[in-house]
């Protein structure tokens, strides 16, 4: 149950993130992006998935819950920043990319 909600709460915090990478290339920094729809769409997925991360975190060890985090959110960055966002990286962002996903596997395994 835990692992499901913190992988969950990682896509609500890239979904997060992608709406405002989106938006934030057409508009650039200023005080007005606080008063936008996508703003306030990106502040209520981070307040879901925050609650999401604070369940995870009270019934995994930190170190675990913490590098799983890490390894979801490098995985969704990736496929995120490949598929939508057309981003190609190098070969060893690749391999960085790769040795996470296995991290990830090894860390969710019941001991």
């Amino acid at each position: 149950m835990a692992l499901a909600i913190l992988i969950i709460a990682q896509i609500l915090f890239t979904a997060g993130d992608f709406i405002a990478r989106a938006n934030l290339q057409k508009s650039g920094f200023t005080a007005s992006i606080f008063l936008t729809w996508w703003f306030m769409a990106y502040v209520m997925l981070r307040s879901v998935a925050t609650v999401g991360q604070l369940y995870v975190l009270s019934t995994l060890p930190i170190g675990k819950a913490y590098s799983i985090f890490g390894a979801v959110g490098i995985m969704l960055a990736g496929l995120v920043g490949f598929f939508w966002l057309k981003e190609a990286l190098t070969f060893w962002e690749y391999v960085g990319i790769s040795l996470s996903i296995i991290a990830f596997i090894a860390l969710s395994l019941k001991h």
